[in-house]
């Protein structure tokens, strides 16, 4: 995204107390700094690691030709960063990945042994079960994979029931023979969605960053992604906690459909990192 445009200030609500503000995401939770205080939002070019420059400094980068300090707005709240996270969440999926090749095995050496088979058929109950039936993300391509999974997985732990229903009639030749197929029809598909699944999540992680101004330099700051530039109402933060009394935050507001947005101090911002722009 290239300088945001002049945008002609609304006259002032005495009731709502609405202002102009740039709304932005971090670590699933909205944040909103004023439009004033934003230069331009860019993709950040590569970084030059900065030794020593403290929690949340990333390091600096070179804005045509003016080099700027970069800081991981996550990081500066003290939460994981993006990557972090995204690396999770992918050491998640692989061993969601081998809980399912693992399961597989079992169900064919418990028939081979003659014995019973003793793990999860509800595939609700499984750890990547529960994880799905849980997780959300405003991510649409991720989303989307992950509903993928739901009618192959389903299927998976469904052949343990047709698996114990054949052995119990004695006929394990024939509980062999279902899960050999399985192997190469739902459970290859279910191996297909998590590396692809994988690859998704990383290649749609793309972080922006707000370029802030301040004491006649500017800093860049990390984020998830811009939603909006709109008015906001002013809210009481007397109830929220600690976490809207961070040092970098100063207030909270609603949007026009009510949903909370935590309001950003730009020099706090720069008050703590700016000095690593020169």
């Amino acid at each position: 995204m290239g300088r945001l445009e002049q945008v002609e200030e609304p006259m002032a609500d005495p009731v709502s107390e609405s202002s102009l503000y740039v709304v932005f995401t971090a670590g699933g939770q909205r944040y909103a700094v004023r439009h004033e205080a934003v230069v331009e939002m860019v993709q950040p070019p590569s970084v030059v690691p900065l030794p020593g420059a403290g929690r949340g400094v990333l390091g600096l980068i070179n804005l045509r030709g003016k080099v700027l300090g970069l800081v991981d707005f996550r990081l500066a709240l003290g939460q994981r960063s993006s990557q972090e996270e995204m690396q999770a969440l992918i050491q998640d999926l692989h061993t969601f990945e081998k809980h399912h090749l693992d399961w597989v095995d079992e169900l064919e050496a418990s028939v081979r042994d003659q014995r019973p088979f003793r793990l999860t058929t509800d595939p609700h109950a499984c750890a990547f079960g529960r994880w799905f039936d849980a997780f959300r993300s405003d991510n649409v391509v991720l989303h989307q994979h992950l509903q993928a999974f739901s009618e192959p997985h389903q299927a998976v732990h469904a052949v343990a029931k047709k698996v114990v229903a054949h052995v119990e009639a004695g006929e394990a030749d024939k509980a062999i023979e279902v899960i050999g197929k399985a192997r190469t029809t739902v459970l290859a598909t279910m191996l297909t969605l998590f590396r692809q699944t994988r690859a998704a999540i990383a290649e749609t992680r793309r972080e922006i960053a707000i370029v802030m101004p301040g004491g006649g330099s500017m800093v860049a700051v990390l984020v998830d992604s811009v939603e909006a530039i709109g008015g906001l109402t002013m809210q009481d933060d007397s109830e929220l906690g600690e976490a809207a009394h961070h040092p970098l935050l100063c207030g909270v507001a609603t949007d026009a459909n009510d949903d909370l947005v935590l309001l950003v101090d730009a020099d706090a911002v720069f008050g703590v990192f700016g000095k690593v722009a020169a």
